[in-house]
């Protein structure tokens, strides 16, 4: 591979959009980069166990014709993206990391992805997950070993390891995972890319996955931006599932510049004196407060976070609130900031 090809299979997925629509750049060349990316580093890593170059091949032909005529082009048009091997789409094998269903062949296609099948994304190949995406490493008998692109000796982490190694390394733009206890998260943090867990029901899903308050599908990718593009798609109602959300909410993709905000990061919430926390703090700071389950109840969690905001306020600074917490559901979160909202003095809760 030259430079410009490496070039082009790190772009981002909204870079690549706007210079196809420029018109200089097709969705020919970059499929042809990435699979040249994917012939040189994918007997390394083992991101993939399925790809169909020539289908591929035939859809960015498809997309390049609608640039050049400007006529029905859709809202991932043209970007390689990776499928997570869990899900089915109708025509491919879905194997699930096993070896009982190593020639299983999809019937029909869930509607976790059915949004993505019809994004106008050209969906090149399926990603690496261990047995049934139970485990928060990537290898399984019937896909061998999957690798860490920044480290080999290293796992990237799992369940979807293979879509978040698949990003690191170029070979994908775009991919899909799945979450329960952080199988979207994990990949993500070891492999140095972007992902982005839900809250249930945005996203629908297939019975019985749906009925899971843990269990989610979303996306992936290597910057924020490109993650909520691909979110935006994955979201909204469907009525072939009844635990999906409505109205449709999407994520803006113009962020804040967060420059020079500091962190407060309490691992054992309870122990630690706010006070001296917040000392030195400047306006405009942030408070995070994570809160994991057997460290104490999530209401205690939320009342320090909403201390913190109001001494700083006391002290002139404005204050804003991220609040994460394995024991509570967003719902719950809403209703509890909603509850407390009249105790606080801060500008903005987050």
């Amino acid at each position: 591979m030259n430079d410009t090809d490496i070039e082009i299979c790190y772009l981002s997925a909204s870079d690549t959009l706007k210079k196809y629509k420029e018109k200089k750049l097709s969705p020919v060349e970059v499929l042809s980069a990435v699979i040249k990316r994917i012939e040189t580093v994918n007997p390394k890593i083992n991101a993939f166990n399925y790809l169909d170059f020539d289908k591929s091949i035939e859809l960015a032909k498809e997309s390049e014709k609608k640039f050049s005529n400007n006529n029905d082009v859709l809202p991932l048009e043209g970007l390689p993206l990776a499928i997570k091997d869990e899900v089915n789409i109708k025509g491919q094998p879905n194997r699930n990391g096993c070896l009982l269903l190593k020639n299983n062949i999809a019937q029909k296609t869930d509607i976790d992805v059915e949004t993505i099948v019809n994004s106008g994304a050209i969906l090149h190949g399926r990603t690496t997950n261990p047995e049934f995406s139970l485990t928060s490493f990537c290898h399984s008998k019937l896909n061998g070993v999957t690798r860490n692109p920044w480290n080999l000796d290293m796992t990237p982490g799992g369940s979807s390891g293979g879509s978040a190694a698949a990003l690191a390394s170029g070979c994908a733009m775009l991919t899909t995972g799945s979450d329960i206890g952080g199988s979207i998260r994990i990949p993500a943090g070891a492999c140095g890319v972007v992902g982005y867990k839900p809250p249930h029901g945005r996203n629908a899903q297939s019975y019985p996955f749906n009925h899971d308050p843990y269990c989610v599908t979303g996306p992936l990718a290597r910057t924020v931006v490109d993650t909520a593009m691909m979110q935006n798609i994955m979201c909204g109602p469907n009525q072939k599932d009844i635990t999906s959300l409505r109205p449709k909410k999407t994520l803006p993709l113009n962020y804040e510049n967060i420059k020079n905000w500091k962190i407060a990061y309490s691992m054992n919430l309870g122990f630690f004196e706010i006070d001296k926390l917040t000392s030195g703090w400047q306006p405009s700071d942030l408070i995070i407060i994570a809160a994991r389950p057997g460290m104490g109840k999530t209401a205690l969690a939320t009342n320090i976070a909403f201390n913190a905001a109001s001494k700083l306020q006391d002290s002139g600074r404005k204050s804003s609130i991220a609040f994460f917490s394995l024991e509570m559901s967003s719902e719950q979160l809403s209703t509890r900031i909603l509850s407390e909202q009249s105790r606080i003095k801060s500008n903005d809760i987050r």
